[in-house]
């Protein structure tokens, strides 16, 4: 009996240590759940930061390809707007040399028209003393009765 008493003792101490052996398996399988779960979070940080420094890297690579072209494009605006300026300095020059052609134009027709007045002028008193000429030439020859000038020129 004493014997039957140690075993029924073993093996309730047997079930009291396949509890516990269970109760800690449990434990030990929750810990590893929890490590794989903090594992595979860090391999997904992992993996979620590898991309974003792709991702920085292409736009780094972007960025630089669009320096260039942007420093190519504003080396081609600076000769545009060169250009630019030379082309309104040489506007600017024709427009003066236009302005004093304008004006020199205005005096010369100016000159023309005082000129032409003048002509008319002097044709008009060429007219008027060629015919005062004529009347005294015909007086003459009404007074003389005969013309030492036949032909008045």
């Amino acid at each position: 009996m004493v014997l039957a008493v140690t075993f029924q003792r073993k093996n309730a101490e047997n079930e009291k240590l396949r509890g516990v052996a269970e109760l800690k398996s449990q434990e030990a399988e929750q810990r590893l759940n929890e490590v794989q779960q903090k594992e595979q979070e860090r391999l997904s940080e992992m993996q979620a930061k590898l991309k974003a420094e792709i991702a920085k890297k292409a736009v780094d690579i972007k960025l630089d390809a669009t320096n260039e072209d942007l420093k190519q494009t504003v080396a081609q605006l600076q000769v545009l707007y060169a250009q630019e300026l030379e082309t309104r300095k040489k506007a600017e020059e024709q427009k003066i040399r236009a302005e004093k052609g304008e004006t020199a134009a205005k005096a010369a027709k100016s000159e023309a028209v005082a000129a032409k007045d003048e002509a008319v002028k002097a044709k008009t008193e060429a007219e008027r003393l060629y015919r005062e000429e004529k009347q005294r030439a015909d007086d003459m020859k009404k007074q003389l009765g005969s013309t030492t000038i036949d032909v008045l020129k």
